[in-house]
């Protein structure tokens, strides 16, 4: 259903608009020119007492049944402005077409109108068609003294931009933010699909795929600026920051093996900071498998059988003292391989296996969504606990081992 929500003045004033900048239309309260211009199917007028009485009956005199008055305070105290958000949203339903009429009433009128406009996207899932404002006060400077009719919807837009940015920052989910570049020119969609791709890596922790599509937001949301027909200035703000954030992840081909770990080392810090606790156990035990193959100056080779056989040594080394699974015996010095007994004589062996233990507890209770026997789970009031112990190894190794440069 569109509804429109408007104010009456307390004094009428006889005025002609000039809509869509072509055709003049009279009226001495902007609503009246809504009703003549605009399709709805209610027309909701919140007056005051004073402009119920002065200003109501030039409505009424159209006889209209989708025009239906609200009575609302003074709007003298703090409270009253509560009382009228709380009328507005109870006229208001799920997914409704909303005009706001902003010319009359309060001066903080268009303050409250972008509020309301906010709550009614998320809570009522309410589309905002226009915002009006019929500019009385520049007829004076009007040639033939005429109002211009400002649209100013493009306001409550920003407000749409804001939200998904700061999503994509703190949660790097991208879907709002690609979608509403998706409704713009080739350029704007190349800069979604980026988005959506690095999205989808930091969700999925591809930390190296996530690096290479980093390098590539800067520039496509430069591009995507250009688009903007008035202003970029409040969109390259928010692109800028997201450039910014991500600028630390970025990868370039041929990156050294050092330049990969510092890269997983950050984004670990990201999901730490943004509690996004399965990348974070994830990744930790990615990194730490990687860390140790260098620091035995080996280079990082992902292949299964060669990774294998360093993941080996630490899980082996973590495991001493612990029955074999057939019971029969204990692990020992003698089930270590060629790393394992070189990672023994290291100052941060004991790091490096408390880490890897905290992350084999935790990481078997995610990955296996709580399909254990209840002795091995960990209370969720306590995974958080967990993970700082994991991180605080991860920092410590990091520090140690000089793979926590400082971010871009």
């Amino acid at each position: 259903m569109r509804k429109i929500i408007c104010f009456l003045g307390a004094r009428p004033s006889k005025c002609t608009y000039l809509w869509n900048n072509i055709e003049q239309v009279e009226g001495e309260q902007f609503a009246e020119v809504l009703i003549r211009k605009e399709q709805f199917d209610q027309m909701w007028v919140f007056s005051t007492e004073e402009a119920r009485k002065s200003t109501y009956p030039l409505l009424e005199k159209y006889g209209d049944p989708r025009i239906n008055p609200v009575d609302i305070p003074d709007g003298n105290q703090a409270g009253d402005y509560w009382v009228i958000f709380e009328k507005v949203i109870e006229k208001i339903d799920e997914n409704d077409e909303v005009i706001f009429d902003i010319t009359h009433g309060f001066r903080s009128l268009p303050f409250l109108t972008f509020l309301f406009a906010a709550y009614l996207k998320t809570a009522r899932n309410a589309v905002i068609v226009a915002v009006y404002y019929g500019a009385l006060e520049m007829a004076r400077s009007h040639p033939d003294g005429l109002a211009p009719v400002l649209e100013l919807s493009e306001f409550v837009k920003m407000l749409d931009w804001i939200i998904a940015a700061d999503l994509f920052l703190q949660t790097s989910d991208a879907r709002k933010l690609a979608t509403l570049l998706e409704r713009r020119s080739g350029t704007s969609k190349k800069a979604a699909k980026n988005l959506e791709a690095v999205s989808l890596a930091a969700f999925l922790c591809q930390p190296f795929s996530l690096g290479a599509q980093s390098g590539n937001i800067s520039p496509n949301l430069e591009a995507a600026a250009t688009e903007f027909s008035i202003t970029s200035i409040p969109f390259t703000v928010l692109a800028n920051r997201i450039a910014d954030h991500f600028s630390a992840l970025s990868l370039t081909s041929g990156a050294s093996d050092e330049d990969k770990i510092i890269l997983e080392y950050r984004l670990i810090r990201r999901y730490y900071s943004d509690k996004q606790w399965v990348q974070f156990v994830t990744l930790s035990r990615e990194w730490l498998i990687d860390v140790v193959t260098a620091h035995l100056g080996e280079p990082l080779d992902f292949s299964r059988k060669s990774r294998s056989q360093f993941e080996d040594s630490i899980n082996i080394l973590s495991l001493q003292g612990s029955p074999f699974p057939n019971g029969k015996r204990n692990y020992d010095q003698s089930d270590l391989n060629k790393w394992g007994v070189i990672i023994q004589t290291w100052d941060e062996k004991e790091i490096i296996l408390k880490a890897w233990r905290d992350i084999r507890t935790i990481r078997n209770q995610i990955d296996h969504a709580e399909h254990q026997a209840p002795s091995l789970l960990i209370a969720l009031d306590n995974m958080e606990k967990k993970m700082a112990k994991i991180y605080t190894s991860i920092q410590k190794l990091a520090e140690t081992w000089h793979y926590d440069h400082f971010e871009k």
